[in-house]
């Protein structure tokens, strides 16, 4: 109960505090639909069909948003939370936040909470970033990201670009640290529609892990729209 009060005080101090900041004040909504759910290297839906819709709202440096889609876990629903405040100072921007990830129906089980520490900046076109996420007691999980355009390639409306993440899991106790990386070409629009195709992979086997959870490696395809 006081995690989830946290987050709803969060979630409000986007429309409560935005006011201090210069910058105005912005929603936007995302749908989409992907061939996988795979979430940090590892499918969320059995190697199934995805369904998401989420909203943001930005004010300044504060944000705050909810995205929910389909699992093959739980009882079937994610719907997560998420706030957060993006100072920049010069090239750099920071952003620190928490996240809720919530599975109604089945009580905590599976809710979990993270704190979110990242870094981002630009070197020339490439935009790279690095982010610890912390889950209290249980885990860090860091991120390195980098994405840049392809020049001026397009196909038909889409301008292309290419981005590559890497994450490592570090975990308090005896549960297996793993890696993952992740490589993607993404096609947008000027309309909001954003085509993604990429490949994951984990140094996981399928015995270190939970059945319900894929973790070999796969191909992807995303289709996003953006409001």
């Amino acid at each position: 109960m006081k995690i989830k009060s946290l987050i709803v005080a969060s979630l409000a101090a986007v429309s409560f505090a935005a006011p201090a900041f210069a910058g105005e004040t912005t929603v936007s909504y995302n749908v989409g639909a992907a061939s996988d759910y795979i979430w940090r290297g590892i499918s969320q839906t059995n190697s199934d069909p995805e369904i998401f819709a989420g909203a943001d709202i930005s004010s300044g440096p504060l944000y705050a948003g909810i995205w929910g889609s389909n699992v093959g876990f739980a009882a079937g629903t994610e719907v997560d939370l998420y706030a957060g405040f993006k100072p920049t100072l010069g090239p750099v921007t920071f952003d620190l936040g928490i996240l809720s990830y919530n599975y109604p129906g089945e009580g905590s089980t599976w809710n979990a909470v993270e704190y979110k520490a990242g870094i981002s900046g630009n070197a020339g076109p490439v935009a790279l970033s690095f982010t610890d996420y912390y889950n209290t007691g249980a885990y860090n999980y860091y991120e390195a990201a980098a994405s840049a355009p392809f020049g001026k390639a397009k196909v038909g409306p889409f301008a292309l670009s290419g981005s590559a993440t890497f994450g490592k899991y570090v975990y308090v106790g005896t549960a297996k640290d793993y890696t993952n990386y992740k490589l993607a070409v993404t096609g947008t629009a000027e309309n909001g529609v954003a085509v993604e195709v990429g490949f994951t992979d984990t140094n996981l086997s399928r015995a270190d892990y939970t059945p319900y959870k894929d973790v070999k490696g796969r191909a992807y395809l995303l289709l996003k729209k953006n409001f």
